[in-house]
């Protein structure tokens, strides 16, 4: 399931920053070999462009004009981003949009 890659990315990619700061180089570098792996079995994820491009068009599609429109604009946005996306990144990009 891509979520559970998703989350051991994440989980690897902070425990590679523990170690790090805590010098112990050789456990940074496994963790940073293990989310080469998994990355490998996730799809390729959209960049800032291609994903400001889906949310500016959501928003004149739906005229969305402030803040109060995040559901709506997300609820639309998500389906088309979903997996290939982080949801919090995708998030705030909606919110930049929308301020």
């Amino acid at each position: 399931d891509i979520s559970v890659l998703r989350t051991l990315v994440k989980q690897r990619s902070e425990s590679a920053s523990l170690y790090a700061g805590a010098g112990r180089v050789e456990l940074a570098e496994h963790e940073l070999d293990l989310i080469k792996v998994f990355k490998h079995f996730l799809p390729v994820e959209m960049d800032e462009g291609e994903l400001i491009t889906i949310i500016e068009a959501t928003i004149e599609k739906i005229q969305a004009t402030s803040i109060k429109d995040m559901g709506k604009v997300m609820k639309i946005v998500q389906p088309k981003t979903a997996g290939k996306a982080d949801g919090g990144f995708v998030s705030g990009l909606v919110k930049a949009a929308l301020n």
